[in-house]
């Protein structure tokens, strides 16, 4: 599960997803992990500096544009630790 929380008006939410390991020769990069279609983007992933990452569930608007056969396009966000 994933906690996400807006700095602008302090909401929060919880997103349910599981969890993934990549292999050995991964690499270990900080990183968010957008499905676009259009001009909306969906949180798909989140990657931590350990190398472990969360596969967030589809949600209905998402499964919807999946099903109608709308192109993806995967953009990735990599973060850099101070």
């Amino acid at each position: 599960m994933i906690q996400m929380r807006n700095n602008g008006n302090g909401q929060t939410m919880l997103a349910l997803g599981i969890v993934i390991y990549p292999g050995y020769n991964a690499p270990w990069d900080a990183k968010l992990v957008f499905n676009r279609y259009g001009d909306r983007y969906y949180l798909s992933e989140v990657w931590g500096v350990d190398g472990v990452g969360v596969h967030l569930t589809p949600c209905k608007e998402e499964k919807a544009l999946q099903l109608a056969g709308v192109r993806l396009q995967e953009t990735v966000i990599y973060a850099r630790l101070r």
